[in-house]
């Protein structure tokens, strides 16, 4: 597992990636972090465990709250913010989509389509 040290305001990030699989997860408080608009070339889900973040996605925002899951798919874009001055607790993992298409098998269209509303 990686981490990243303390940062300011007592942000921080642990990461962890699964050898020889398209297959990487993330745990952050984050306060005054913001993620400016991107992109994974992976599917995503996340719950935020504390507070509030809010992001912009496929033109409108949405805010994800405690207890909260957050569904992208792959070229997503998207940005985010703490919602509030006291930040936001949030885990993510990121599935690169061979490995969803091979678990799914034929169902995998269906998958991608229901990801798609989930986000917009």
């Amino acid at each position: 597992m990686a981490t990243r040290g303390d940062r300011a305001g007592g942000e921080w990030t642990r990461y962890r990636r699964s050898p020889g699989q398209p297959v990487e997860a993330m745990h952050a408080h984050f306060e005054r972090h913001v993620y400016h608009r991107h992109s994974h070339d992976t599917y995503s889900f996340g719950v935020t465990d504390e507070g509030a973040q809010s992001f912009t996605c496929r033109g409108a925002g949405h805010t994800s709250a405690a207890g909260m899951v957050m569904a992208f798919n792959p070229e997503d874009a998207h940005d985010g913010h703490a919602s509030s001055a006291g930040g936001f607790t949030y885990r993510m993992v990121h599935i690169g989509p061979e490995l969803i298409r091979d678990a799914l098998g034929d169902a995998f269209g269906r998958f991608r389509d229901a990801v798609r509303t989930a986000c917009g």
